[in-house]
């Protein structure tokens, strides 16, 4: 007795599974060559004298091929890929995400005033740090302790309102308010060199106009690279911090650099601060492109984002939610205001920069005690 010839797996029939597949991508290109290929398969094998089979192959390369010529092929693969590709998206640094996107501007924002000129004899002077755009101005005060040490640590603060950063006497102003200390004095009373970096459009001497957290992320980054090459500044000891608006893009400087030893955000937004605040297109892609919660996982410093419990909490609690960065830490301060938070976190952050230290959120937490 012969035994019947073992029949061969058609060709056609695994050549249209895996084209179904690919048609979730490629729809067309692939969906109506693996279509055919299904439909030939299925009929060859029909034939008591093909020799082949695979007809459960044929039918699931019809069915995908025939799903990948309707909108559901793409829809699915939206549905599938998407998510991988927007996670990928927020761990890459956020200039590398803008790629060389430009900012559209609808209104040209730009200060008249000229940057107010610090006391002689104060702790301040006038330096110009060169940006992409030109050379800009900033507010320095080196520390007293600095002097003593061939190489100190360093603080770029970034200040709150609109626009973002900008100067004023109060930076030097004996007569503080405790409760709402903008000029974040404790870190030059502590003896840490701080540098005010003004940014695009907010005096008259600087070039550009104001892009709200867009082009102003490039500004602090060539701050830091001034602050690198300071003299007496160790360029693995720069911190930056910022509060309110200056909290904002402080974080966003974060997701473009890893380069600072750390980085506290007092008060920031997790997106936007409406439209009328906005000179730029009110689309999408440009509200997105200057929202940390999307670009907390590009963070590669210690961050500490921290808000009183009276405060913007909505926002902390939405990054919050978000975030899945164990470099990022997100406290809320029982009792306190999104102001008068400034001082007792700030004189906590410059004790631990000095000690070279690791603040907790149980030390920020308790604070304001």
């Amino acid at each position: 007795m012969h035994e019947a010839p073992k029949k061969k797996m058609s060709k056609l029939a695994v050549w249209s599974v895996i084209l179904g597949v690919l048609s979730f991508v490629f729809w067309l290109l692939t969906a109506i060559p693996g279509l055919i290929f299904g439909i030939v398969a299925a009929c060859k094998i029909g034939q008591p004298t093909s020799g082949l089979r695979g007809k459960a192959a044929a039918i699931v390369g019809i069915v995908f091929c025939s799903l990948g010529l309707l909108p559901v092929g793409p829809a699915i693969t939206a549905a599938l890929v998407t998510p991988v590709v927007s996670q990928a998206m927020k761990k890459r640094p956020l200039l590398e995400v803008r790629g060389d996107y430009q900012t559209q501007l609808v209104k040209e924002k730009k200060s008249k005033a000229k940057a107010d000129v610090p006391p002689e004899g104060g702790p301040f002077e006038i330096v110009k740090y060169s940006t992409e755009l030109g050379d800009m101005l900033a507010y320095l005060a080196v520390g007293e302790r600095d002097k003593a040490v061939k190489a100190a640590p360093a603080i770029i603060w970034l200040t709150g309102g609109f626009p973002t950063s900008s100067p004023g006497d109060y930076l030097w102003d004996e007569d503080v308010n405790w409760r709402n200390d903008q000029s974040a004095r404790v870190f030059r009373n502590e003896g840490i060199t701080m540098m005010f970096p003004l940014v695009r459009g907010t005096v008259a001497e600087n070039p550009g106009v104001q892009e709200c957290f867009y082009g102003e992320v490039e500004d602090v980054l060539a701050a830091l690279e001034y602050l690198k090459a300071m003299d007496g500044i160790d360029p693995e000891r720069i911190y930056l911090g910022g509060h309110s608006t200056g909290g904002t893009l402080a974080l966003l400087v974060a997701a473009a650099t890893g380069d600072f030893a750390g980085v506290l955000s007092l008060g920031p937004t997790d997106d936007h601060y409406g439209k009328d605040n906005a000179p730029y297109e009110w689309i999408e892609k440009e509200i997105d492109l200057r929202a940390p919660i999307n670009y907390l996982d590009a963070i590669r410093s210690p961050t500490y984002v921290v808000e009183g419990s009276s405060g913007n909490t909505a926002s902390l609690e939405a990054m919050k939610l978000a975030n899945q960065n164990p470099l990022v830490t997100f406290v809320e301060i029982e009792g306190g205001s999104h102001f008068n938070i400034i001082h007792p976190v700030n004189t906590l952050y410059a004790k631990s920069i000095h000690a070279d230290e690791v603040m907790t959120a149980e030390d920020i937490a308790g604070c304001c005690d």
